[in-house]
């Protein structure tokens, strides 16, 4: 399929109710981790253990390969790009739908793979295109430092990285300086366990265990490679919005030249209201010749430009942007998301096509861009070659800084499942979880004591970083933008759009909201709509909050509370919990089981309902220290 819902979409969930009722409610033990709700805060003041204290800023940049190495093939019989046999049997013989057969390498008699990330399940992993890396750039000043740590991932588990952090700290570091997020490619290998089967009687996670620890172990090694490389380094930064870069970048309904007329900033919102976040923020650590140690870029954006077809494993867009930098300024990359739902892709964005230098090609008119071919590997390279022009613009029009007021803190928070489906895929084993790390107490929102099948709340944390002139806030999955840039108020149509339905709706002209029902004019969203999918001839899936705010008291958005020149929301920070929307905006009838979702399909992969509200309230702790 060709939008980026489809991309998260775990298919055949209503098998999942069948199965579940067949096999029972699991039980789960007891965390009894009475204080993972508590606040900690690591000032300028912590520890620095093995980076020494040395005076003037420093850079350190390491690389580790965490690509999946045993990808074991199978005969595809029916053309569809899937694996429809079973983990267990080799010849897939039939019996109980194991139809496809496998070729057991290691004779081990499991089938073993990776299955990749996005759209439907069972997309098991033919070979490689480019490599699944974890990256990490290390920056100090005296006893002050932050580790950044990109993965190739689709998310890493909160349980994973947090244990990755404790083995950190027993050699010294101070896990609330070390921040990890995954990039969210959705070309890359399942480590959260969706996209395996939920098809009876094959029931299975896409998610390997001794994989993901792996990954968790090229954490511990890769911050260790960095640190062990820091050296005198000048540091600055930049932004740009890839809106401004170019006109073909933006549709007809931003003055641009895009044939596709939401395209806004390389960016297609295909949720409403349409409201995008295009900024490219950028750090460089030069040496004192010049020479690139590292560069650091945040972009929101989900990598999935290869498209469903694709059964090779890659960092989509972030390999051609690392590829690109690499080549064109010299030192490693490390590549970290920012707001992610909403819903922020490139993928129905049609994208200028470069060649492997990075050079635009043009129409026979000199004028005219050719288009890379869309769900390509040619999208995915175009695309990140337009971000590292933009990264690279952005340092050149940028400011120098020194991190010798570096600080870190952070606080926690309890996120609690309050998603059926997911719970039932938790249920089911699907997800690699360390139930040993959830919380299962009355300090966890909608717990009961008799209630077996509640896995219990994820221990969260939210990061700020400030240094110089660059204020960053971390979010613990795909946050929706207007929850940390604000509501596009400089635009004057979206007052009127925002305030009155009957201006909404592509037949109106309505940009912001072009997927409106005019039937739905007289109904109330929040008193009927939310929570049901029809209020007599309105399709209550296509209507949302009026007027749309990002929260029931808060008019303010985060961006505008951090005094920071270069503002940036780190996206899957630490942990990946799916979307994270505005609460008055979320439909409470939203399911993948019950079919229709309209434009409220992010509801259905959202931890809960009360995430929004749960991290801007832990925000605000954040906000408040000195």
């Amino acid at each position: 399929m060709a939008t980026s819902r489809s991309a998260c979409i775990v298919r055949s969930v209503a098998s999942l109710v069948v199965v579940l009722l067949a096999l029972g409610c699991g039980e789960r033990a007891d965390a009894g981790a009475s204080d993972a709700a508590g606040n900690d805060a690591h000032g300028a003041d912590a520890t620095a253990g093995p980076i020494a204290a040395v005076a003037g800023d420093r850079a350190g940049f390491a690389s580790v390969d965490i690509t999946p190495k045993e990808l074991e093939s199978y005969t595809d019989i029916n053309g569809n790009g899937k694996f429809d046999g079973c983990l267990d049997d080799q010849t897939g013989g039939g019996k109980g739908g194991c139809d496809e057969p496998f070729f057991d390498a290691n004779g081990n008699g499991t089938f073993d793979t990776a299955f990749i990330a996005g759209y439907g399940n069972q997309r098991a992993a033919t070979g490689v295109h480019d490599p699944i890396t974890a990256s990490a750039l290390v920056l100090a000043n005296g006893d002050r430092y932050v580790v950044f740590v990109g993965l190739d991932v689709i998310g890493l588990g909160g349980d994973h990285v947090q244990k990755a952090q404790k083995e950190l700290e027993a050699k010294g570091y101070d896990p609330a300086r070390i921040i990890v997020s995954s990039s969210h490619t959705h070309e890359g290998p399942d480590v959260r366990g969706m996209w395996g089967s939920q098809s009876p009687p094959k029931i299975y996670s896409g998610a390997n265990k001794a994989y993901n620890a792996k990954v968790r172990a090229a954490i511990v090694e890769v911050v260790e490679k960095a640190a062990a490389t820091l050296e005198p380094a000048k540091l600055r930064v930049g932004k740009v919005r890839m809106r401004d870069r170019s006109p073909w970048f933006n549709g007809e309904s931003w003055g641009g030249s895009n044939p596709e007329t939401r395209t806004h900033g390389l960016i297609r919102d295909i949720r409403d209201p349409v409201v995008v976040a295009d900024q490219v923020l950028s750090i460089a650590a030069d040496r004192d010749d010049g020479s690139r140690i590292a560069t650091w870029v945040g972009f929101a954006g989900h990598p999935e430009l290869v498209g469903d077809k694709n059964t090779l494993l890659s960092a989509d867009y972030v390999w051609g942007l690392r590829t690109y930098l690499e080549k064109k300024v010299g030192g490693g990359v490390v590549f970290m998301p920012e707001c992610l739902g909403g819903m922020q892709s490139g993928l129905g964005a049609p994208t200028p096509l470069v060649d492997e230098a990075g050079a635009w090609q043009y129409e026979a008119d000199g004028k005219t861009p050719k288009w890379a071919t869309k769900e390509s590997f040619e999208h995915a390279w175009s695309y990140g070659v337009h971000l590292g022009d933009a990264a690279i613009a952005a340092l050149a029009s940028g400011a120098s800084f020194s991190a010798d007021d570096l600080r870190v803190d952070r606080a926690s928070f309890l996120a609690p499942p309050d998603n059926f489906e997911l719970k039932l895929m938790y249920t089911l084993g699907l997800f690699d979880l360390d139930p040993e790390l959830t919380v299962r107490s009355t300090d966890c929102p909608g717990w009961t004591p008799n209630d077996e099948t509640h896995p219990g709340c994820l221990p969260q944390w939210v990061y700020r970083v400030r240094m110089g002139p660059i204020e960053m806030i971390s979010a613990p999955g795909e946050l929706f933008p207007e929850l940390f840039w604000g509501l596009p108020t400089e635009d004057d149509r979206w007052a009127g759009e925002s305030a009155d339905p009957s201006k909404r709706g592509k037949a109106r002209g309505s940009v912001f909201f072009p997927q409106h029902d005019a039937d739905c004019d007289p109904v109330s969203w929040s008193e009927t709509c939310r929570l049901k999918q029809k209020e007599g001839d309105c399709d209550c899936m296509s209507m949302h909050d009026v007027p749309y705010r990002i929260d029931a008291s808060e008019t303010v958005a985060v961006a505008d509370k951090l005094t920071g020149t270069y503002k940036f929301l780190i996206g899957n920070g630490g942990e990946h919990l799916g979307y994270i929307l505005p609460e008055t905006d979320f439909h409470r009838a939203s399911t993948q089981l019950g079919g229709n979702n309209g434009d409220h399909y992010e509801e259905t992969v959202s931890l809960s309902f009360q995430m929004a509200t749960l991290w801007r309230q832990t925000v605000e702790t954040l906000l408040a220290a000195p």
